[in-house]
């Protein structure tokens, strides 16, 4: 079995892929640049005892969801599965903040929530779990998305048998 180089594929489905990967990346980029982020002053302070708290794994590792005595649920990543079943063990007033406009998916009817603080002793800051944010979408994906682009273009002009990077 050969492997078939760039510049010997045909030319529509060369154009093709380095089109999508071209328009991607930059939509990807885009995204990142403009989804909206919450401010601190945006967020809103919850606090309350704990009713009962269960995992959920997903795609960035394990989340808590936290249902609270006044019956809402609030989801986390600050937690990791042995800090749960320590920390949330005996009864525990939880205070955490969230963000009310946020179009964030809930997570079995919770919504996310910024920093965490059990029994008064914080877990992470609601500064980090902005600034954690912030990194992912500000610096992240349009990182991304700009080298799916720039893979894109480097496809391309190797395709026309130039140099990808000239």
């Amino acid at each position: 079995m050969s492997i078939v180089k760039p510049n010997q594929w045909p030319r529509d489905v060369v154009l093709l892929f380095a089109s999508v990967c071209l328009v991607g990346g930059i939509a990807f980029a885009c995204y990142g640049a403009t989804w909206p982020l919450p401010s601190e002053a945006d967020l809103t302070e919850v606090r309350a005892p704990l009713r009962s708290y269960s995992y959920r794994s997903g795609k960035s590792g394990l989340t808590v969801v936290l249902t609270l005595q006044d019956g809402s649920k609030v989801w986390t990543n600050a937690l990791t599965r042995w800090q749960a079943d320590e920390l949330l063990s005996a009864p525990v007033e939880i205070q955490t903040w969230i963000w009310p406009q946020a179009d964030y998916v809930p997570i079995d009817g919770a919504v996310k929530s910024f920093g965490l603080s059990i029994n008064g002793r914080e877990i992470r800051t609601n500064q980090l779990a902005l600034s954690r944010d912030f990194i992912i979408v500000r610096v992240l994906f349009p990182f991304l998305g700009l080298m799916v682009a720039l893979a894109g273009v480097a496809v391309y002009r190797s395709s026309q048998g130039k140099s990808p990077v000239s």
